[in-house]
């Protein structure tokens, strides 16, 4: 959550010059600019997912993704009279990244050391954005819901605690600043933080296994406004 703040304040920083830009060349075309209609456009960042394992057999305090990610999206503003804009998402997306580590399992009469890893895949988010807009410049907060898949690879002793992946669901909230450079064309600087509870990642020889996961996004777009 520290890193939430950092970022959001981050945003409000950057958005406050772009607001300062507009207040000091206001122009009727720069007035007159309105944010409603549907959009699509792709993004890209960098990403940070935290799981951590709820299981009596494994000890292990953390597992740590990290790494690119790539999509798309597409949305429907409407901006009112008095400024303010709100909106629809959807987004999908590839996330890369995962970092292998050591741990201690407990199998059966023994504790073993073994090595895995948690890798990230295909994602999906829906959210309501809700903003105002400052001439060309947009400042916004969102929150929905998500969906991302997963999944855990590694051995103990050359036991396998491998899984399929699986699909974890959670909600996601944000903020960001977007910057019209032209009538349609505009670019995005947007931070999300995403929770997903408790998931089922059983594998073989633990049944019990769970996996409880947070994600922090920093990302950049450019988008299509029709």
């Amino acid at each position: 959550m520290k890193l939430f703040c950092v970022c959001v304040s981050t945003l409000f920083v950057l958005s406050g010059h772009s607001f300062a830009n507009d207040l000091t060349s206001a122009t009727p075309e720069t007035n007159s600019y309105t944010w409603s209609g549907f959009y699509v456009g792709a993004q890209g960042g960098y990403q940070t997912t935290q799981s951590f394992p709820d299981t009596n057999r494994i000890v292990s305090q953390e597992m740590k993704a990290e790494g690119g990610q790539l999509g798309g999206f597409a949305g429907f503003n409407h901006q009112f009279a008095n400024q303010l804009v709100l909106g629809l998402e959807a987004s999908f997306y590839y996330a890369d990244g995962q970092e292998d580590q050591t741990f201690t399992a407990t199998y059966r009469r023994w504790t073993l050391t073994g090595k895995g890893s948690f890798a990230l895949g295909w994602g999906g988010v829906l959210q309501a954005r809700a903003g105002r807009a400052f001439g060309r410049t947009l400042v916004y907060a969102t929150a929905g819901g998500e969906v991302a898949s997963g999944e855990l690879s590694g051995s103990v002793a050359a036991i396998s605690m491998d899984t399929d992946p699986k699909p974890f669901l959670g909600w996601t909230v944000g903020a960001g600043v977007e910057r019209a450079l032209t009538d349609h064309v505009f670019a995005r600087l947007e931070y999300r933080y995403a929770e997903f509870p408790e998931t089922d990642c059983s594998f073989s020889w633990d049944r019990d296994f769970s996996l409880r996961s947070r994600r922090n996004v920093m990302q950049v777009g450019l988008g299509y406004r029709f």
